[in-house]
């Protein structure tokens, strides 16, 4: 039915909820622009499918886990992933665009951000997204509400 769909954009409508995962169907689909919503779970693996995909604008999300490799949408010229809560190496694909792209995503490693990959990130070599058990996102969600806490008793503990 949408297979011819070139662009889609659900910019800025408050809408929620992970994305679902099967975008291959959309073979034809150059922008992909869901910014400024509130949608959670994993970024699919499937965008890096699109071979026509030039933009993809998901910032301003709750996105958390590994973003994919994208080394198949080799025309994706446009790419914001900042203000979501993303993990992990950023993949060589995506190593090219600018630092702002990856913004407020304080557990993202490597280039183009100044963040070195300690020795937990060095593992997943394809970038798979991580298991999407109630677990998984329990430790996502306490790695980043501990290290948040850490920084206010911190700046507390300097203001005295």
């Amino acid at each position: 039915m949408l297979t011819s769909l070139r662009v889609l954009s659900l910019r800025v409508n408050n809408l929620s909820g992970p994305i679902p995962s099967d975008f291959s169907n959309l073979k034809y689909l150059t922008r992909l622009l869901l910014n400024s919503n509130s949608f959670s779970g994993n970024i699919p693996s499937s965008f890096s499918y699109l071979p026509y995909l030039i933009a993809l604008r998901l910032a301003n999300n709750n996105f958390s886990g590994y973003l994919p490799d994208m080394k198949n949408a080799q025309d994706l010229t446009m790419f914001n992933v900042s203000y979501n809560k993303l993990v992990g190496p950023i993949p060589p694909s995506l190593s090219s665009f600018s630092e702002s792209a990856f913004f407020n995503n304080v557990f993202l490693c490597g280039p183009p951000l100044n963040v070195a990959c300690n020795a937990s990130f060095s593992g997943p070599t394809s970038y798979v997204k991580p298991d999407n058990t109630s677990t998984g996102r329990r430790a996502i969600f306490g790695i980043y509400s501990g290290s948040t806490m850490l920084f206010v008793a911190q700046n507390l503990l300097n203001e005295q």
